[in-house]
């Protein structure tokens, strides 16, 4: 089932410089609940995983769609549909 506490954050790196002190302070993803991270093909968000699992970071949950966004259309759901 679906969690009232889940939600989706687009996190572009472009403009990491303006989310990027807002994550590591704690305002945009709380540390302490599984993070799910994704991209088109899984770079990026293996990379923001990465920093995340740093221990400055503090987080403890995280998960990269391995393959990204299209993968996941490709091998899970079609319905999701590519990304671009």
């Amino acid at each position: 089932g679906k969690s009232d506490d889940c939600k989706f954050i687009n996190l572009p790196l472009s403009m990491f410089e303006a989310w990027g002190p807002k994550v590591a302070a704690g305002e945009v993803l709380d540390p302490s609940k599984p993070v799910v991270v994704t991209c088109k093909v899984g770079m990026r968000s293996m990379q923001l995983c990465r920093w995340l699992d740093d221990e400055e970071q503090g987080f403890k949950e995280l998960y990269n769609i391995e393959g990204g966004i299209n993968a996941y259309s490709s091998l899970v759901d079609s319905a999701v549909g590519s990304p671009y």
